[in-house]
């Protein structure tokens, strides 16, 4: 597998386990207030996309062996790019770039069917004391009855577009008023463009369930800061909460708007809404520190236990497919140590490395290991690193290649 693509594997893993301890974090400290719910899984979010600048990079192995007696030693050479796990590993960012360029068609006609979307609807005037209240949060919003809508939806930013379903004028006027209110609050605090951060985000991550996850929970999040906001400005729980109730059957429309509830959001922005409370001041702040310092770490220590692979300059070939071997100038033979002769320990280490274009080896790695007590995988490694080869071509030009070594020991 090219470096490219288990990069890729290690990258998903690691937010894999980021995610997931930040889910088990969120949930041991339950943080109240939903802006600092909002602000955490947005910091767990961004922490995700900056792992690979955070990345501790998988170091050569080294060894300062002198040189003993050797017992008999095989040496070969071997590439897996012909087996069927090296063709489909190397497929994978083939196939992520696809699936990023398929979301992204998606979303830019997402875009282009909200332009059609701004024109449409009729202006007309509100109640004075909704009016009133519009324009106290958000003054520039343009409101227009759709018939074509089924609930609430907001778009734009420089010329916010709200559209409310022609359905809410037979609703009474506190919920009106509620769903009026939040359509408001969502354009005042520029809800829009982290909507369309956050589509772009899963468009890149289309294929990692815990980016996905993630989203949603920032998602679920400034939704329940809005909530707050409309109880806040109306002062009645009972009528927003009928106003979500009204519209929870409704299906969201597959545009690139903010709707007004999704269903998977309901259960836990009901709850929050009839059983808000003032939080403890103490509490928020001593769970913001621990959050805090939960994300770093399990960033960190993503980073550390599964780190990406030694970046080459530039590009890495597996043989075959017009890229021909490397081949041994120079062979060292490793030196068995007296710890091992004594243990007679006898066998193979297998090793991956890089030949760069000027013949010497690069990036070396035991991927399977004979004996890491008493040296000889040292040995081999140590070994290794004084061979020289004729570098790999490709087109009659010499590129660096990944080949496998493997190294027998043999007591005499």
């Amino acid at each position: 597998m090219n470096a490219l693509g288990w990069n890729l594997i290690l990258y998903s893993l690691q937010i894999a386990c980021v995610v997931g301890i930040a889910a088990v974090a969120g949930s041991a400290f339950r943080v109240q207030l939903a802006r600092v719910r909002l602000a955490y899984w947005r910091l767990v979010v961004v922490t995700c996309m900056a792992l690979p600048v955070l990345y501790r990079v998988a170091p050569e192995e080294t060894s300062g062996l002198s040189p003993t007696f050797a017992g008999r030693v095989g040496l070969s050479i071997a590439s897996d790019s012909g087996s069927p796990v090296g063709t489909l590993a190397s497929l994978i960012p083939l196939v992520l770039m696809a699936g990023a360029i398929v979301r992204g068609a998606w979303l830019a006609l997402g875009m282009r069917r909200l332009r059609r979307l701004r024109g449409r609807g009729s202006l007309e005037p509100f109640e004075s004391h909704v009016q009133a209240a519009v324009d106290a949060v958000a003054p520039h919003a343009e409101f227009r009855w759709d018939e074509a809508v089924a609930e609430p939806v907001t778009f734009g930013d420089w010329r916010p577009v709200v559209l409310l379903p022609q359905r809410l004028l037979g609703l009474p006027a506190d919920i009106r008023r509620a769903v009026v209110i939040h359509e408001a609050w969502h354009v005042a605090r520029h809800d829009w463009l982290w909507l369309v951060l956050e589509q772009v985000v899963q468009s890149i991550f289309w294929f990692h369930p815990a980016i996905w996850w993630a989203v949603d929970q920032i998602q679920l999040a400034r939704e329940q800061v809005v909530d707050a906001l409309v109880v806040k400005a109306t002062g009645s729980r009972h009528a927003y909460l009928r106003a979500m109730v009204a519209f929870a059957d409704v299906f969201p429309p597959a545009i690139l708007a903010a709707p007004f509830i999704r269903r998977r959001h309901l259960v836990q922005r009901v709850k929050a809404v009839a059983t808000a409370s003032p939080p403890s001041g103490w509490q928020s702040l001593i769970a913001v520190a621990a959050l805090i310092v939960v994300t770093g770490t399990s960033a960190i220590s993503a980073s550390r236990f599964l780190p990406l692979r030694q970046p080459t300059p530039g590009a890495v070939y597996d043989p075959g497919n017009g890229v021909a071997l490397p081949v041994v100038v120079k062979e060292v033979r490793p030196s068995y140590t007296a710890a091992a002769m004594a243990a007679r320990i006898e066998g193979t280490v297998l090793m991956n490395c890089v030949v760069a274009t000027d013949g010497q080896p690069t990036q070396i790695t035991v991927t399977r290991s004979l004996d890491s007590v008493y040296g000889l995988d040292d040995a081999a490694v140590s070994a290794l690193q004084q061979w020289r080869f004729k570098a790999g071509t490709k087109d009659g030009k010499a590129v660096a290649v990944r080949v496998h070594i493997e190294m027998t020991f043999t007591l005499k």
